[in-house]
């Protein structure tokens, strides 16, 4: 900048500098006519805390603004002294306090900061008490469900407001749904694989627990509950408290599964999230890898899976739904506990007749009452083989065994 660039921009400042005293003068010489009314009461912009709104005020924030005096003495800093709510201290805060003084303007309004007041969202205002609906989030907000924060898998995790279940959100996008031709124990309707897009969707977290069934449907159909006729198999630590109330609930059919998605405003999940969700990421044959990792199944584990025994203590029946480790998405008991319905109707050959790669959201429908419906993940009774990710079984709408739950899903799809 030059000498002579300089010389203008500091003499237009002292000029400014000048103007505003005088405009203070005239303020003196004719006062607020509200100011009688306030002077002895604290009011918003009584920044020298004299109980008063007064010429003082713009005249103290005026000094701090452009010569670095005292900063305002009210308790509340910014709720006070940020009289044009900008989020900011600067010279346009003494001027909206001479604008009302002089001119009679809108007065100052201490009645909260605007801003955003939710601490999880990026732009957190500390100094703000009303919300101003400018909040913005990394994970978006979902109706019908509260932000939980994110798992240790670094997935969001939600809870639904109407039944506390929890949920985690599943971005989408391409997987490979099915098996390769090689993997062992495979089944035909399994192939030929294809790529799959998918559409981000909340899934439960759990199996549906005993606890989260009676809690919609106002009844409990389980087999492993005291007074049924699995009861005998609870051990002392499931019956202390009500912990039994936290094995998934099984015994119910397709239909009434439906009738408690509807209820609970869920769905069930198509085949094809469902198998994304198991996988999380991975293409082998369990989301463990190669072999079925027993800290993660609950299955039957002394029968052998390709040539190899199996691994993991053999339980006899369900355990509570959280007991196992989750797999990659943080999800529990995709493997094993109990079979989950699926939305679509059973098809052998979906894979080759209903779409090849690319396919968006697949899902098989059937007009037919009595259509066989998907099962998928195995159940405590099954095998290994039938705990794979690519899977396939299937079941009329009516039947009910002591290994099938459900798992739900909520679609975000537009």
């Amino acid at each position: 900048m030059s000498v002579r660039s300089a010389r203008a921009v500091f003499g237009s400042a002292a000029i400014g500098i000048r103007g505003m005293i005088v405009v203070v003068a005239v303020a003196v010489a004719f006062p607020h006519p509200e100011l009688a009314a306030q002077s002895r009461s604290p009011v918003c912009g009584d920044v020298n805390a004299d109980t008063q709104i007064d010429l003082a005020d713009p005249i103290w924030l005026l000094r701090y603004s452009l010569l670095g005096g005292s900063p305002p003495r009210c308790r509340d800093f910014m709720a006070c002294a940020d009289v044009n709510k900008d989020h900011r201290l600067d010279i346009g805060d003494p001027v909206y306090l001479l604008s009302y003084l002089i001119f009679g303007a809108r007065s100052p309004d201490c009645s909260g900061v605007r801003g955003c007041t939710d601490p999880g969202a990026r732009n957190y205002d500390a100094s703000a008490t009303i919300d101003d609906g400018s909040c913005e989030f990394d994970d978006p907000r979902i109706d019908g469900f509260t932000f939980a924060g994110r798992s240790a898998e670094g997935f969001a995790e939600y809870v639904d407001d109407s039944t506390g279940m929890a949920f985690v959100l599943l971005p989408g996008g391409e997987f490979v749904q099915g098996s390769p031709a090689d993997e062992c124990e495979r089944s035909p309707d399994e192939g030929p694989q294809r790529a799959v897009e998918l559409s981000p969707f909340l899934i439960a977290k759990y199996e549906v627990s005993q606890r989260e069934w009676r809690d919609v449907m106002l009844a409990n159909p389980s087999y492993f509950q005291p007074g049924a006729a699995g009861a005998g198999f609870l051990d002392e630590a499931l019956l202390r408290d009500g912990a039994w109330l936290e094995l998934p609930v099984e015994n119910v059919s397709w239909t009434e599964c439906r009738e408690y998605c509807d209820r609970a405003g869920f769905e069930l999940p198509t085949e094809a999230q469902w198998e994304y969700a198991c996988r999380a990421g991975t293409t082998t044959a369990f989301a463990s890898g190669a072999r079925l990792d027993g800290a993660m199944g609950n299955y039957w584990s002394t029968a052998s899976y390709c040539g190899e025994s199996g691994a993991g203590e053999q339980v006899g029946r369900t355990v509570p739904v959280g007991e196992l480790a989750p797999n990659a998405f943080g999800l529990h008991n995709l493997h094993g506990n109990v079979w989950e319905w699926c939305a679509d109707a059973y098809d052998a050959s979906a894979y080759a007749s209903r779409g090849g790669d690319g396919v968006l959201d697949p899902r098989v429908d059937s007009e037919s009452p009595g259509a066989l419906r998907v099962l998928r993940g195995g159940g405590w009774f099954g095998v290994a083989r039938y705990c794979r990710s690519a899977n396939r079984s299937s079941l009329g709408p009516s039947v009910r065994t002591l290994q099938i739950g459900l798992r739900p899903v909520f679609p975000l799809a537009d």
